[in-house]
């Protein structure tokens, strides 16, 4: 293997890596060789440290351990294992819209998932998307989302166009998303951000994300559904809450649609109506999502 060795000299300590192990034992050049010595293989960590003494090195812990206490009614996610994402979610992609692991995260290096959904023309009427969603076969009818997220810039924004972003959902009885509705070729041009219930229909408005790509937002979603007012709903962005509203119908009966499955979808959903409407080109990268039924 190669020594890692400690040097002490006028009261200073430091690392030093003797270079007797090839470079094709050690890709990350820490010292370990990945497959018998190293407890992070593929990430720099010289120091090896393990503070919870479970064999993986800080330095990659996976930000999903110790989320989901119950395993029946939660799961975590951050992109970072093989495969990418599990069975018990499934990738709905519709005309080019498509995912991809990112080296770039915010808390549990080295990967994110990046989600690019191409625009649609104004002749033509329909919808694109790329949506990753988690559902749990339960009566349960309370929804905890949490996910870090980052919006790039948009490719246009020239006319009327609705987007769909995070959501959670009860069935065929409710859905309650992030969306934008936007027209910068209208008489008075217009950029709406709402947090949105489809039925019954009714938005809120919300603060936009940042959408130049410059930051990560943590975005946190608490739903009810009922179909009485006994519902809510809470959106906060890193941690911060931004809109609450109680005593809501949140879906429809549930004697006429039985919610039988709850959960949540990550990625973007452009939505388009009638032909003489664009939407733009949308990319944007998700990582450690947490989805709690309760």
């Amino acid at each position: 293997m190669r020594w890692v060795l400690p040097l002490i000299a006028s009261g200073c300590s430091s690392l030093f890596i003797d270079e007797t192990l090839p470079a094709s034992a050690d890709p990350d050049h820490d010292g370990f060789a990945d497959a018998d010595d190293d407890n992070c293989p593929g990430l720099v960590n010289v120091d090896q440290a393990d503070r919870d003494n479970d064999g993986i090195g800080d330095a990659c812990a996976r930000w999903c351990d110790g989320q989901c206490a119950d395993p029946m009614f939660c799961d975590c996610l951050d992109f970072d294992g093989d495969p990418v994402f599990p069975p018990a979610w499934s990738l709905n992609s519709v005309d080019g819209g498509r995912t991809m692991t990112f080296v770039e995260d915010v808390r549990s290096p080295p990967t994110a998932l990046y989600f690019s959904v191409p625009g649609l023309l104004e002749t033509t009427i329909g919808h694109n998307k790329s949506v990753l969603t988690r559902g749990f076969p339960t009566d349960r009818k309370v929804v905890h989302f949490e996910y870090d997220w980052k919006l790039l810039p948009y490719g246009f924004r020239d006319r009327d166009t609705n987007l769909q972003f995070g959501s959670v959902f009860i069935g065929l009885a409710g859905r309650v998303s992030i969306t934008n509705n936007f027209n910068d070729a209208a008489a008075t041009p217009y950029d709406n951000w709402t947090f949105s219930v489809a039925l019954p229909p009714m938005s809120f408005s919300i603060p936009a994300p940042p959408g130049d790509g410059s930051r990560w937002v943590r975005v946190t979603m608490d739903v009810k559904f009922a179909d009485t007012p006994t519902g809510y709903i809470v959106l906060a962005y890193d941690g911060v809450e931004v809109l609450r509203r109680e005593n809501l119908t949140t879906a429809r009966s549930f004697v006429q649609f039985p919610a039988t499955t709850i959960g949540a979808d990550l990625g973007v959903f452009t939505l388009q109506g009638q032909t003489g409407r664009e939407t733009p080109n949308v990319n944007l990268i998700h990582d450690n999502v947490l989805v709690r039924v309760e």
